[in-house]
Formats: structure tokens, C-alpha cells, sequence
């Protein structure tokens, strides 16, 4: 019995040992026009095990056939040609946000949604959108701050967060939120109560 830690290295585990075997012989194939078909086959082959729908999977699929095969096989490819400086090509930064949010544990979507109210014309909708919010905002500030908040304090964040633009309603009252227990802590006390 042949283990798979004496065996060969595989290149791409996610395609088996097979398929590298395949490539292998796809590579001894003396002609051209033979070896391209049973290149196209095996691409065929690794595009049933990867399973993936990417917009990009035939370039996807013959580069990891060129990278499988060492870049040293002389195929027509149907893309332009992989090349193994590729593969050590350092991608370029992605852009992070850098948005500086006011209050931190309201998050950003909160500023955007004051944003939203600022810009909305006075009335019952924007009464209604302005209640939901500083609700919202209130239990947001119970989980991360301290168990209790007056709604002043919330009303008065909200004032900030809109330089002075949002108009609280006289009469408008924050319902009563209790803070959450983080779930570690509920599974302990259920295993605790539990026992008795």
C-alpha cells in the first residue's frame, strides 16, 4: 500500500490527485492537437469538481491547469498565456473606508440614517423615522455604555450627530430598554440552573 505522504506533492489539493495525474500524462502526449483536447478535457473535469459559478472560472480553471502542470506544458490556451510571475505578484491595496464615525458604539449606519433625517421634509414620516432612530440608537448605547440612559442624553446625541438640524418632538418618550446578556453569559446561567 502506497501512502499519500510518499506520493508526489499535489500542487491544488482541492482537485485531487487525479487530475494532477492527468496533467502529467497530458504533458507526455506527443501530439499538439491530441494534447489540446485532452487539455479542454481535464479543464472540463476540474470545472465539474470546483463547482463554482465565478464570472471569471475558464480563466480561473486553465491558470490553475497551468500552475498544476508547473507552467511547463505547450498547449494553445484559450486565455492569454499564464505565466508564473503571476503567482508572486503582490495585489494591490484594497481602500478602507475611512470615515470617522462621531459616536462609535452607534455605528455608521446610524449617521447615515440622521443624514437621511436632516435631509427629509418636515412631517409625520420624518416624526415617526426620528422615533425609530433614537429608539434604536438607545438600545445601541444600552448594550455597549451602562445599563441605564435618560432620553435627553440619547436626544442630545442625536442634536450633535445632526449639528442642531433634527427637531425632537416635545412630546416624544424612548421606550424602557433592558440590557442584553452576552450569550456566553445566558449559557452559563441556563447550565447552572439547570443542575438544580
Amino acid at each position: 500500500m502506497e501512502y499519500n505522504t510518499a506520493q508526489e506533492k499535489l500542487v491544488l489539493p482541492e482537485y485531487g490527485r487525479n487530475v494532477q495525474r492527468l496533467i502529467e500524462f497530458c504533458k507526455t502526449i506527443k501530439d499538439r492537437d491530441e494534447r489540446n483536447r485532452f487539455a479542454e478535457y481535464v479543464v472540463y473535469l476540474m470545472g465539474g469538481i470546483a463547482n463554482k459559478n465565478h464570472s471569471d472560472q475558464k480563466h480561473k480553471l486553465w491558470y490553475h491547469f497551468a500552475m498544476i502542470a508547473n507552467f511547463d506544458i505547450d498547449i494553445d490556451y484559450p486565455i492569454d498565456k499564464p505565466e508564473p510571475q503571476e503567482l508572486s505578484a503582490i495585489p494591490e491595496k484594497m481602500p478602507y473606508p475611512q470615515n470617522n464615525i462621531s459616536h462609535r458604539y452607534y455605528g455608521r449606519n446610524i449617521d447615515g440614517l440622521i443624514k437621511k433625517i436632516v435631509e427629509m421634509p418636515d412631517g409625520e414620516e420624518k416624526d415617526i423615522l426620528i422615533k425609530l432612530t433614537a429608539n434604536h440608537m438607545k438600545r445601541l448605547y444600552v448594550n455597549w455604555n451602562r445599563p441605564q440612559v435618560s432620553d435627553e442624553e440619547i436626544f442630545n446625541d442625536m442634536r450633535k450627530m445632526s449639528d442642531n438640524k433634527i427637531v425632537i418632538p416635545d412630546d416624544l418618550k424612548l421606550m424602557y430598554v433592558t440590557p442584553q446578556t452576552p450569550q456566553k453569559e445566558r449559557k452559563r446561567s441556563k447550565k447552572k440552573y439547570s443542575k438544580r
